[in-house]
C-alpha cells in the first residue's frame, strides 16, 4: 500500500495515481523538490493542491470569507499518525487533527521577504560582449568562402596560417588585458588610500572601517615582529663582524711574520745549496786526479799535478764540509721557525673560520625567521589592500569626497575603460578563430593530405621500378654516356 501525499490516502502500490483524489504523487511538490513559498504566487496558493483541506470551523484567514469552503472534508482517508509520518512533508506544516477536537492553533506568522541575492557576474563573459560580426570577419580574413571543392585547399591553408596568427595575437591581448587589470586595481587601491580617512566616520562604510582597522592592525604587528627580528640579527651580526675584525691585526703580523721566515728559510736553504754543489765539486776533482794517478799511460808531469791537487782538495773538502755544515744547520733553524709561524697563522685563521660560520649559520636562521615573518607582513598587506580595493570598487562612480579624489575616479575610469576595450578585442579574438568554415578547412586539408600521400606513393613505387632486382639485365635502365666530342 502507498499513501498519497495530496490527501493521506492508501492505494495499491501498482496504482500509479490516487484512487481517492485521481492525483498522482510524483505530481507533489515534495517530491519534485518544489515549495511552495517559492514557486507560486499569492495567488496560486488558494488554488494549490496542497491545501485541499476543509478548514471553516477554524479561524478564517484575513482578507478572505469565512463562507467560503478552501476544500473537502477530512474524512477517514489520514489513516493513522503513524501512516502519517511515513509521508514525505510537504512544504507546508499543517495542522491535520480534526477540527472542535481542541482550540484552534494561532495562524503562523507571516515569513519575512527572503533578501535578495546579490548577483555576481562574470566580468565581461563572451555571451554579454556585443561584436558586429563584419569585425570578427576583418581581423579573421579568412577570404571568401569556398565556392568549390578546389577552392578548399588554398581556404584550408590560409585558414591555417591565419590562425596561428590569430592565436599569438591572443596571447598578446590577454598579456596586456593582466597589466590593465592590475593598473585598474592599482588605480581603485590608490582611491582607497585617499578616501580610508574620509570613511572612518561614514555609517555606510562602518563595516569597512572595521576590517580597515583590523587589517592595519595586523600590518603594523607584523611589521614591529619582522623589524624586530631584523634588529636582533643585526645586533648579533655586529656582534660577530668586530669579533672578526678584531682578528685582523693579529692576522696581518703572523702573515707578515710568515713571509719573513719564509724568505730567510729560502735564503739559508740556497747558502746550504751552495756549500753542497762546491763541496761536491771538490770531491768531483778528487775523483778525476785518483784516476789520472791510478792509469799506467798518466805521464810524469801529470801524475805530480794530480797528487798536488789532492792533497789541497782534502784541506778544501773539509772546509767545504764544515761550511755546508752550518749552512745545513741554519736552513733548519729557518725552517722550524717558519712552521712556527704557519702554525700561528693558521691557528688565526681557524678561529676567523668559525667566526664566519658562526655568522653564516647566523643568517640562515634569521633568513628563517624572517621569511615567515615576511609572508606574514605579505599576506596581512594582502588582506589591507583588498579592503582598500573593495573600498575604491564601491567609491569609484560616487560616494565621500576627498581632496583628489576626482582625479582618482577619472583614472580608475580610465583604466576600467581600457580593460574593456582589451577585452572586447579579446572576444574578437576568440570569435574570430572560431569564424572559419570548418568543413570546407576538412575538405582542404583533406584533399592536400590525399594528394602529398598520392605523390609520395608514386615517387616510391617509381624508384621501386628503377631498381627491380628481379629485371632481366637488359632491360636495365642504363646511364646515358655522352661522346668526348659533344662535351663541352
Amino acid at each position: 500500500m502507498t499513501v498519497c501525499p495530496w490527501c493521506k490516502a492508501r492505494y495499491p502500490s501498482s496504482s500509479k495515481v490516487c484512487l481517492k483524489c485521481g492525483k498522482a504523487a510524483a505530481d507533489h511538490p515534495s517530491v519534485t523538490g518544489r515549495t511552495v513559498g517559492d514557486e507560486f504566487g499569492d495567488d496560486e496558493i488558494a488554488d494549490a493542491p496542497a491545501l485541499d483541506l476543509d478548514i471553516s470551523t477554524s479561524r478564517a484567514t484575513p482578507g478572505m470569507p469565512t463562507s467560503q469552503p478552501l476544500g473537502r472534508e477530512v474524512d477517514d482517508g489520514f489513516g493513522d499518525d503513524d501512516d502519517a509520518g511515513q509521508a514525505p512533508h510537504a512544504a507546508l506544516d499543517l495542522d491535520l487533527r480534526a477540527p472542535g477536537s481542541e482550540a484552534p492553533s494561532p495562524m503562523p506568522k507571516e515569513e519575512e521577504p527572503k533578501k535578495k541575492r546579490e548577483i555576481v557576474t562574470v566580468q565581461k563573459p563572451s555571451d554579454e560582449i556585443e561584436i558586429d560580426p563584419y569585425e570578427v570577419r576583418i581581423l579573421a580574413d579568412y577570404g571568401a568562402d569556398p565556392k568549390s571543392i578546389v577552392e578548399t585547399i588554398p581556404y584550408a591553408l590560409r585558414v591555417v596560417k591565419r590562425q596561428h596568427e590569430l592565436k599569438k595575437a591572443l596571447e598578446r591581448v590577454r598579456g596586456s588585458i593582466k597589466e590593465a587589470e592590475a593598473k585598474r586595481d592599482e588605480r581603485l587601491v590608490e582611491l582607497g588610500t585617499l578616501l580610508r580617512p574620509v570613511i572612518a566616520g561614514n555609517p555606510d562604510f562602518a563595516s569597512f572601517g572595521a576590517t580597515i582597522q583590523h587589517a592595519e592592525k595586523t600590518v603594523q604587528e607584523r611589521e614591529a615582529a619582522l623589524a624586530e627580528t631584523n634588529a636582533a640579527f643585526r645586533d648579533k651580526a655586529a656582534a660577530l663582524d668586530a669579533e672578526i675584525a678584531g682578528f685582523e691585526p693579529q692576522l696581518n703580523a703572523a702573515k707578515t711574520e710568515v713571509a719573513a721566515k719564509t724568505k730567510a728559510f729560502d735564503d739559508a736553504d740556497l747558502l746550504r745549496k751552495k756549500h753542497e754543489a762546491r763541496r761536491k765539486r771538490v770531491e768531483i776533482d778528487v775523483r778525476a786526479a785518483q784516476a789520472k794517478l791510478a792509469a799506467i799511460e798518466t805521464p810524469a808531469p801529470d801524475r805530480a799535478q794530480a797528487q798536488a791537487l789532492i792533497a789541497a782538495a782534502n784541506q778544501e773538502r773539509e772546509t767545504r764540509a764544515a761550511e755546508e755544515k752550518i749552512a745545513t744547520q741554519a736552513a733548519q733553524r729557518a725552517e722550524g721557525e717558519l712552521a712556527t709561524a704557519r702554525a700561528v697563522l693558521h691557528g688565526l685563521e681557524t678561529q676567523v673560520e668559525a667566526l664566519r660560520n658562526k655568522r653564516r649559520s647566523l643568517e640562515q636562521e634569521f633568513s628563517r625567521a624572517g621569511a615567515v615573518r615576511t609572508e606574514g607582513v605579505q599576506a596581512a598587506s594582502k588582506e589591507l589592500r583588498g579592503v582598500l580595493l573593495e573600498i575604491g570598487r564601491k567609491t569609484w562612480k560616487g560616494g565621500p569626497d576627498a581632496p583628489g579624489a576626482d582625479m582618482r575616479r577619472k583614472g580608475v575610469a580610465d583604466a576600467m575603460a581600457q580593460v574593456k576595450k582589451l577585452q572586447i578585442d579579446l572576444e574578437k579574438h576568440v570569435r574570430a578563430l572560431g569564424a572559419a568554415d570548418q568543413s570546407s578547412v576538412r575538405k582542404g586539408l583533406a584533399i592536400l593530405g590525399a594528394a602529398v600521400f598520392l605523390v609520395i606513393g608514386l615517387f616510391v613505387a617509381w624508384r621501386a621500378l628503377r631498381s627491380n632486382p628481379y629485371r632481366p639485365p637488359d632491360q636495365q635502365p642504363k646511364s646515358m654516356i655522352v661522346h668526348p666530342s659533344h662535351r663541352a
